[in-house]
Protein backbone atom coordinates (compact mmCIF):
# COMPACT_ATOMS: atom_id res chain seq x y z
CA UNK A 1 0.00 0.00 0.00
CA UNK A 2 2.88 2.65 0.97
CA UNK A 3 4.83 1.68 -2.39
CA UNK A 4 1.11 2.35 -4.23
CA UNK A 5 1.05 5.63 -2.46
CA UNK A 6 4.90 6.66 -3.10
CA UNK A 7 4.43 5.35 -6.73
CA UNK A 8 1.43 7.71 -7.52
CA UNK A 9 3.46 10.59 -5.56
CA UNK A 10 6.19 9.95 -7.78
CA UNK A 11 4.06 10.39 -10.90
CA UNK A 12 2.12 12.63 -10.19
CA UNK A 13 5.13 14.95 -9.42
CA UNK A 14 7.13 13.91 -12.43
CA UNK A 15 3.70 15.20 -14.44
CA UNK A 16 3.51 18.33 -12.40
CA UNK A 17 7.32 18.90 -13.80
CA UNK A 18 6.17 18.23 -17.44
CA UNK A 19 3.41 20.88 -17.16
CA UNK A 20 6.07 23.83 -15.94
CA UNK A 21 6.50 24.06 -19.48
CA UNK A 22 3.04 24.87 -20.89
CA UNK A 23 2.05 28.59 -21.41
CA UNK A 24 -1.01 29.44 -19.82
CA UNK A 25 -4.90 28.14 -20.92
CA UNK A 26 -5.73 31.14 -23.46
CA UNK A 27 -9.47 31.15 -22.55
CA UNK A 28 -12.43 29.06 -23.94
CA UNK A 29 -11.68 26.55 -26.85
CA UNK A 30 -13.26 27.66 -30.07
CA UNK A 31 -15.83 24.39 -29.38
CA UNK A 32 -17.07 26.24 -26.42
CA UNK A 33 -18.11 29.47 -28.53
CA UNK A 34 -19.24 27.29 -31.43
CA UNK A 35 -21.67 25.33 -29.02
CA UNK A 36 -23.25 28.75 -28.15
CA UNK A 37 -23.33 30.52 -31.79
CA UNK A 38 -27.26 30.25 -31.96
CA UNK A 39 -28.02 30.70 -28.39
CA UNK A 40 -28.73 33.34 -25.70
CA UNK A 41 -27.14 33.94 -22.26
CA UNK A 42 -28.32 31.72 -20.17
CA UNK A 43 -29.11 28.63 -22.11
CA UNK A 44 -28.14 25.33 -21.97
CA UNK A 45 -25.35 23.98 -23.89
CA UNK A 46 -23.00 21.04 -24.51
CA UNK A 47 -19.40 20.64 -26.01
CA UNK A 48 -17.14 17.87 -26.90
CA UNK A 49 -13.85 18.96 -25.07
CA UNK A 50 -11.10 15.78 -25.18
CA UNK A 51 -12.84 12.51 -24.97
CA UNK A 52 -15.68 14.12 -22.55
CA UNK A 53 -19.08 15.93 -23.32
CA UNK A 54 -19.72 19.04 -20.97
CA UNK A 55 -22.55 20.69 -20.21
CA UNK A 56 -22.78 24.19 -18.92
CA UNK A 57 -24.89 27.41 -20.07
CA UNK A 58 -24.30 29.96 -22.20
CA UNK A 59 -21.76 32.55 -20.42
CA UNK A 60 -20.67 35.92 -22.04
CA UNK A 61 -17.02 35.89 -22.33
CA UNK A 62 -15.75 39.36 -20.91
CA UNK A 63 -13.13 39.99 -23.23
CA UNK A 64 -14.40 39.08 -26.55
CA UNK A 65 -18.31 39.91 -25.04
CA UNK A 66 -19.32 37.01 -27.35
CA UNK A 67 -21.30 33.62 -25.66
CA UNK A 68 -19.50 30.61 -24.65
CA UNK A 69 -20.28 27.41 -23.25
CA UNK A 70 -19.41 27.68 -19.16
CA UNK A 71 -19.13 24.53 -17.89
CA UNK A 72 -21.15 23.56 -14.90
CA UNK A 73 -17.72 21.43 -13.44
CA UNK A 74 -13.91 21.98 -14.81
CA UNK A 75 -13.29 20.32 -17.99
CA UNK A 76 -11.61 16.80 -17.27
CA UNK A 77 -7.94 17.79 -16.89
CA UNK A 78 -5.14 15.51 -18.31
CA UNK A 79 -4.81 11.85 -16.43
CA UNK A 80 -2.03 9.82 -16.24
CA UNK A 81 1.65 10.02 -16.52
CA UNK A 82 3.49 12.38 -18.68
CA UNK A 83 4.28 11.49 -22.58
CA UNK A 84 7.88 11.52 -21.72
CA UNK A 85 7.17 8.60 -18.81
CA UNK A 86 4.81 6.39 -21.24
CA UNK A 87 7.58 7.01 -23.85
CA UNK A 88 10.17 5.96 -21.89
CA UNK A 89 9.10 2.34 -21.44
CA UNK A 90 7.85 1.89 -24.91
CA UNK A 91 8.62 -1.97 -25.95
CA UNK A 92 9.55 -2.36 -22.35
CA UNK A 93 8.05 -4.86 -19.92
CA UNK A 94 6.27 -4.11 -16.32
CA UNK A 95 9.46 -4.23 -14.05
CA UNK A 96 12.02 -2.74 -16.45
CA UNK A 97 14.52 -0.54 -15.89
CA UNK A 98 13.78 3.09 -17.60
CA UNK A 99 14.93 6.68 -17.72
CA UNK A 100 12.62 9.16 -18.79
CA UNK A 101 13.72 12.99 -19.88
CA UNK A 102 12.28 15.95 -18.24
CA UNK A 103 11.69 19.18 -19.21
CA UNK A 104 13.92 20.79 -17.54
CA UNK A 105 16.81 18.59 -20.01
CA UNK A 106 17.62 16.18 -16.74
CA UNK A 107 17.14 12.20 -16.95
CA UNK A 108 15.62 10.33 -14.03
CA UNK A 109 16.26 6.90 -14.13
CA UNK A 110 13.34 4.69 -12.69
CA UNK A 111 11.45 1.42 -13.09
CA UNK A 112 8.11 0.87 -15.56
CA UNK A 113 4.95 0.17 -13.95
CA UNK A 114 1.67 -0.13 -14.86
CA UNK A 115 -0.61 2.12 -14.12
CA UNK A 116 -4.78 1.82 -13.80
CA UNK A 117 -5.13 2.14 -17.39
CA UNK A 118 -2.73 -0.94 -17.73
CA UNK A 119 -0.31 1.65 -19.50
CA UNK A 120 3.33 1.29 -18.61
CA UNK A 121 5.16 4.36 -17.54
CA UNK A 122 8.72 5.07 -16.54
CA UNK A 123 8.20 5.74 -12.57
CA UNK A 124 11.15 7.86 -11.00
CA UNK A 125 13.64 6.23 -8.59
CA UNK A 126 13.02 8.52 -5.11
CA UNK A 127 16.68 9.77 -4.07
Amino acid sequence: MRAAAVAAISLLALSAAAQTDRPPPQGPPPAAYAACATKAQGDACSVSLRDATVTGVCAQDLQSQSLFCRPDRPPPGPHGPPPEAIAACSGKADGASCSAALPDGSMRSGTCKAGPGQQLACLPQRN
